[in-house]
């Protein structure tokens, strides 16, 4: 793999970042000078919202390497799978230990559904602490002087709320600040967390799968005082593990094994009816009682 664009004529396969795609004449220009065998790839890890628009440039690519699962190239942020045997070894307490509610490390303030959901969480009596920029918007903050995971330690959940609800987009936010510190991600996305090529199963608390706000708020409280409920959230461990490999790793074995290409064409993969329609659904569901 190379970033020099020197080997443009050599090369296999080209990626092309969404953030970083040439102009309509630039891709023409390319396009007459690339081989007839190489294979163009649009990839992206943001959310559509900040993505350019695709619909004048989807006729130059033979695949879509992104999040989701209509991606012709699946790349989620964090590769995970069924372990071959169960590990009934696996029985620890992640309770006792724990004297703290939510965590949550927000740098960018633009989310508006998150921000709305966390407001209501701590009306109805969940005590989440806010460590970034954003934390000046909400009552309790915890020390920037903690980095990483020793921050985390004496937490229960991780408000995993991500900054745009868009269909398939699971971020950092739910697998590597939630499970990989052994807290209980609070997920609140465009995606369905119930499919198992998304997340995984039992590792989490989806915030719109409760009739309402209230009514969430009201079940954190509830597992945040109870052992046996608190820690049936890491019986996933015994099933299931994080693959830490590369995305770039996986994508190059899938294209060795020979790719499938355009299962959809870009344009519907990235149509930002993805994101409406979660947002939507948000709008009606914060509103209940």
């Amino acid at each position: 793999m190379t970033y020099n664009k020197d080997l443009f004529r050599r090369s296999d396969v080209v990626m092309f970042h969404s953030r970083n795609m040439p102009s309509i004449q630039e891709l023409e220009s390319l396009s007459n000078i690339r081989s007839k065998e190489q294979l163009w790839i649009y990839f992206t890890m943001e959310s559509i919202y900040n993505n350019p628009s695709v619909d004048n440039i989807d006729r130059y690519f033979n695949a879509t390497a992104s999040y989701g699962t209509d991606t012709d190239i699946p790349l989620p942020y964090r590769y995970h799978g069924k372990l071959l045997k169960t590990d009934e070894s696996i029985d620890k307490d992640y309770f006792s230990k724990k004297s703290k509610m939510v965590a949550w490390m927000v740098s960018n303030c633009n989310g508006d559904a998150r921000n709305k959901l966390a407001s209501k969480l701590i009306s109805f009596g969940v005590d989440i602490e806010v460590l970034g920029s954003c934390s000046i918007n909400f009552p309790k903050q915890f020390s920037s002087k903690c980095p990483g995971k020793p921050c985390l330690d004496d937490f229960k959940f991780y408000y995993s709320a991500e900054n745009s609800l868009c269909d398939g987009y699971i971020t950092e936010k739910y697998w590597y600040n939630g499970l990989d510190n052994n807290l209980i991600p609070i997920v609140l996305g465009g995606s369905n967390y119930s499919d198992p090529r998304l997340a995984i199963p039992g590792s989490f608390i989806d915030a719109m799968s409760f009739d309402s706000p209230k009514a969430l708020a009201d079940y954190i409280l509830d597992v945040s005082s109870n052992s046996t409920k608190y820690n049936s959230y890491f019986r996933w461990k015994k099933n299931w593990q994080l693959d830490s490999s590369s995305n770039f790793c996986m994508l190059c074995d899938k294209i060795r094994n020979g790719l499938n290409l355009r299962k959809n064409p870009l344009i519907k993969t990235m149509h930002i009816e993805k994101c409406i329609r979660p947002q939507e659904k948000f709008n009606i569901w914060i509103n209940n009682n």
